[in-house]
């Protein structure tokens, strides 16, 4: 009882300190982030950390209780035939999630190309669906281990299952890498790039100029002579 209801504060105070970094409209639930009323680019990205910090929090949390969720229901299985039940189960309800996922990153990515979203909120809502499939291996893991210590009576339905397993583990894998906050660039570091190229440009014209007056003055000189 008393662990219930520490997680239920941790639960409420999770949703406090949302509503207090970001207001009623700051950010949705799951890391989908709207875009911030603030006036200034510091506390853009300043809420932007914060509000991502939180949400990633409330993912973690969730899926440490999807992780015991699905102990707690295998642990209740009596029977091989009752453990291969929720094995299936829970391969449905990844799925869905995952489903879920894709369809997530790919809203955002269009939000990033159209301008709709912030960068520092794209960044954040990336990290969060990251974390989210994080929890997705966790419990492909569990299901891996389950239907290995099952019975050899229960082989016939383990080969499927591991396949199944493999193919939800490489689609956790490819969203996981799509929203990988290390693969994407800083818009900053681009526009200076930018400038460099002009300055250098630039340089490059100045030096064109140089020659031409040299070659003015060697003219003058031999018509001195």
């Amino acid at each position: 009882m008393d662990r219930g209801r520490r997680l239920l504060g941790t639960v409420g105070l999770i949703g406090a300190l949302v509503l207090a970094a970001t207001g009623p409209g700051g950010a949705v639930p799951g890391g989908e982030f709207s875009q911030l009323n603030t006036s200034t680019p510091m506390a853009q990205s300043s809420g932007a950390q914060f509000a991502g910090g939180i949400g990633i929090e409330g993912t973690t949390l969730d899926n440490e209780l999807q992780r015991r969720a699905l102990n707690a229901s295998l642990r209740r299985a009596q029977t091989p035939a009752a453990t291969l039940d929720v094995v299936d189960q829970e391969m449905i309800a990844l799925d869905s999630r995952l489903d879920s996922l894709e369809a997530r990153s790919a809203r955002l990515a269009t939000d990033q190309r159209t301008g709709r979203i912030e960068h520092d909120h794209y960044r954040a809502a990336l990290a969060n669906i990251k974390t989210a499939t994080t929890g997705v291996s966790q419990r492909i893991a569990i299901l891996r281990n389950t239907v290995r210590g099952l019975p050899t009576a229960a082989n016939d339905s383990t080969g499927s299952l591991s396949s199944e397993l493999d193919r939800l583990a490489t689609r956790t894998h490819s969203i996981a890498e799509s929203n990988d906050t290390e693969n994407v660039g800083d818009d900053d570091r681009t526009g200076d790039d930018d400038d460099q190229t002009d300055d250098d440009d630039r340089t490059d014209d100045d030096d064109i100029t140089d020659d031409d007056d040299r070659t003015d003055d060697d003219d003058g000189g031999d018509d001195d002579g």
